[in-house]
């Protein structure tokens, strides 16, 4: 039987069929190794740390050896900030500095009995559909799970990211399906009668200046609004998520599934708000097999798995 995983990048109608072959059917994945995805994860370990009690020291050395191990040997472009150094000084200027405005909203336990969980970094894997030949599997990361005032929960997603403009950058994450995905799936682990609401926590970082390396200045964290999940507006997103997982399941089932000339290219999503499509350059050499071949030394062979990169 084979196994194929969707987590929330991938649930949108928007997302290439050509580029979901490349990373379902010819396993031909991005390389997790971009300065800002390591730095990024680094971040994510620390504020993982730092909730579950473990303390300042302790989190911010687990995030440092994380960042060391998966940038060892690589030669950072002159223009990049995001150094190990940027990395420990921006968790010192959060924990010294923001940790204390958001005391309110340390992660609650959730879950019945003995089996009640710390709602930080929640791994969760849902099967969606199960034949003969495929499983498909609906899986995700939450980052944070809060009890309100109302002792209602709340879902917080954190993002490191170097954008300033925060107020677009807030407006523009917090209407992404992930945290609506994240929400319904609470929803049905927990038997919950309501969709968690669910807050982006942007952390906005900058260069470090040589000349005046103010610590207060290397970053600054900012949170969205609350986004309310209304019973009629999810049931509607439900209906598009099932709309678009038998349509990915459609092409998944199809006879021709390993020609990839049989997954259109959709040329409108190579470029987008939050960049390019890791897969344009393999689109592009789609018609020379050498440069093909070539271009794919670039990418890592190997099932989709985006909970790996979690533990």
């Amino acid at each position: 039987m084979r196994t194929v995983y969707f987590d929330p990048s991938l649930l949108t109608s928007t997302f290439c069929p050509r580029a979901m072959f490349y990373r379902q059917v010819e396993n031909t994945q991005t390389k997790f190794d971009s300065i800002a995805a390591i730095y990024g994860n680094a971040g994510h370990r620390f504020l993982r740390k730092l909730y579950e009690g473990e303390g300042f020291n302790p989190a911010l050395a687990y995030a440092s050896e994380y960042y060391q191990e998966n940038t060892e040997g690589k030669i950072l472009d002159a223009k990049e900030f995001r150094t190990c150094q940027h990395l420990q000084l921006v968790c010192l200027n959060y924990y010294q500095n923001h940790l204390s405005k958001y005391l309110h909203q340390m992660p609650v336990k959730i879950g019945e009995g003995d089996k009640k969980i710390l709602g930080t970094e929640l791994n969760f894997a849902l099967p969606y559909k199960v034949t003969d030949d495929l499983q498909v599997i609906l899986c995700g990361t939450i980052d944070k799970v809060v009890k309100k005032a109302d002792r209602q929960l709340e879902i917080i997603d954190y993002k490191f990211t170097a954008t300033w403009d925060s107020r677009m950058y807030l407006q523009k994450a917090a209407h992404i399906p992930q945290l609506r995905f994240y929400s319904m799936m609470l929803k049905k682990f927990l038997g919950l009668s309501y969709y968690p609401s669910s807050r982006l926590e942007g952390i906005f970082l900058s260069r470090l200046q040589k000349k005046d390396p103010k610590l207060e200045k290397i970053c600054y964290v900012e949170q969205s609004d609350s986004s309310i999940y209304l019973e009629e507006d999810m049931k509607i997103f439900e209906e598009m998520l099932h709309r678009t997982m038998a349509k990915w399941i459609g092409y998944l089932d199809h006879q021709d599934v390993g020609n990839r000339q049989s997954w259109p290219m959709d040329w409108m999503q190579c470029s987008g708000y939050w960049g390019d499509c890791s897969y344009m350059d393999l689109c592009n050499a789609d018609r020379d097999q050498g440069l093909y071949e070539l271009l794919k030394t670039k990418f890592e062979e190997g099932p989709y798995e985006p909970l790996k990169f979690q533990n």
